[in-house]
């Protein structure tokens, strides 16, 4: 079942909360990528778009699979 705008809205809000932190991002291609979570990009004030990890990882949103916050050691 598709996502409401609301309930879109509510996982943008949460994803923002982890900006900043270090982040684990599995990809549809089998990519999985590890920085620190340093921007999101929105198209218009819904849609996101790019995920930025370390200020030179883009990966665009739509290949993500799963993003969780990394472990720490």
């Amino acid at each position: 079942m598709p996502n409401t705008p609301q309930q879109n809205a509510d996982k943008r809000i949460y994803l923002r909360q982890w900006v900043g932190q270090s982040v684990r991002v599995l990809t549809v291609g089998g990519g999985e990528y590890h920085g620190q979570l340093t921007n999101l990009a929105f198209e218009g004030q819904n849609r996101l778009m790019y995920i930025m990890l370390d200020d030179n990882c883009c990966l665009n949103f739509d290949q993500i699979v799963e993003i969780s916050v990394a472990d720490r050691e």
